[in-house]
């Protein structure tokens, strides 16, 4: 019992070790670069393959994830604990958001199709199928009665969520639509292209309203802040910038990522934006002075997608790695790690051969 007592005692003084050293690593790379680094609070590993996007319901209780694995999740976001899997596509998942509702989800996929779910059983509501190529990107509007899609077939199609009918379809970009995303109040719609544009849209007439032009590589997301007054967008050329809605003008520009910035959102206090790219790290910004606030860096590999939840007090990244991790943002001990779910390094994604790859978004 004593050697039994004397190992266990041993071991608890490598783990207190081991935990100081992390601890003292953090402090030396939050002095050395001048911002807040900080932990993961949650681990999300139960998908086979990389995941594609995260997203919060408006409560914040609950999170969903996309993969190439061909199905969506639905995870407690407290707990990190798997609730239900959405099985259905025949191909990568690519988005995967909930309605204002909460009680509907709707998914899009390389099979060429977006689905809507019944976020409480899990079941299959709608089949939402037209575009001619795969469909990276679907959006409820506010009142959760329409849903607009983005394709690499170059158009952005609006339907009607009960039917599934489709009720206009976007032509104006001349290559892949990455992204789709409604105005918080009016009934406009932006897209972003590797056209290197995001365009602002009528959504009943179909006119185009305002088009952004400044990027110098493909903008793979563009989205409105609460107030509908500002856009963010994120691109391969490593930045992100904030747009004036009504000029059309760049208002700033977020510099700091060594990699193509794959998301770019805004907190719904609007003081705040938050980027992902494939430096494998999430950066927020402080959107008056366009200073880098922290940095979270956990992912082994390509971060994909950063949202924050409602309260903006935490924020959900998914990557390559095939991980979703769920971080606190406010209110945060910052001097010691955080609980961590399946805290062990995922080595799926270091075994991909991505030299060839341009930036992890295909």
């Amino acid at each position: 019992m004593k050697k039994i007592i004397q190992l266990y005692l041993a071991l608890l003084t490598l783990d207190l070790s081991a935990m100081q050293k992390a601890i003292d690593a953090q402090k030396n790379s939050n002095n050395a670069s001048g911002n807040t680094v900080i932990f993961p609070l949650l681990t999300l590993k139960e998908h086979s393959n990389s995941i594609c996007s995260a997203a919060y319901n408006k409560t914040g209780d609950k999170i969903v994830t996309a993969s190439e694995d061909h199905t969506a999740m639905i995870w407690n976001a407290e707990t990190g604990i798997l609730l239900i899997t959405l099985r259905g596509h025949t191909d990568y998942v690519r988005c995967a958001q909930f309605n204002a509702q909460g009680d509907k989800i709707i998914t899009a996929s390389n099979d060429a199709t977006a689905r809507i779910w019944n976020s409480k059983s899990g079941k299959e509501r709608v089949l939402l199928k037209g575009h001619k190529d795969s469909v990276i990107c679907a959006a409820f509007n506010p009142s959760g009665d329409k849903v607009a899609t983005s394709s690499y077939d170059t158009t952005a199609i609006l339907w009607n969520t009960k039917k599934g009918e489709k009720l206009r379809i976007f032509k104006g970009h001349t290559d892949f639509v990455r992204s789709v995303a409604f105005h918080p109040t009016k009934n406009y719609i932006i897209t972003a292209s590797d056209d290197k544009t995001a365009l602002v849209w009528d959504a009943e007439t179909g006119k185009e309203i305002v088009t952004f032009k400044g990027h110098t590589g493909w903008i793979y997301s563009a989205v409105f802040n609460s107030s509908g007054d500002k856009v963010v967008t994120a691109s391969y050329d490593k930045t992100a910038l904030v747009w004036d809605v009504k000029t059309g003008t760049k208002i700033i520009t977020f510099k700091g990522h060594t990699a193509c910035v794959n998301s770019a959102m805004f907190n719904d206090a609007g003081d705040t934006v938050i980027t992902s790219s494939d430096d494998k790290t999430a950066l927020l910004w402080n959107t008056e002075t366009g200073e880098e606030k922290i940095a979270l860096k956990g992912h082994n590999g390509p971060v994909i997608c950063a949202t924050f939840n409602s309260a903006g007090d935490k924020v959900v990244t998914s990557s390559l790695d095939a991980s979703a991790q769920v971080w606190r943002i406010k209110d945060r001990d910052l001097t010691n790690p955080q609980v961590n779910v399946n805290p062990q390094e995922d080595t799926d994604y270091l075994d991909k051969d991505t030299d060839e790859l341009p930036c992890s978004i295909q």
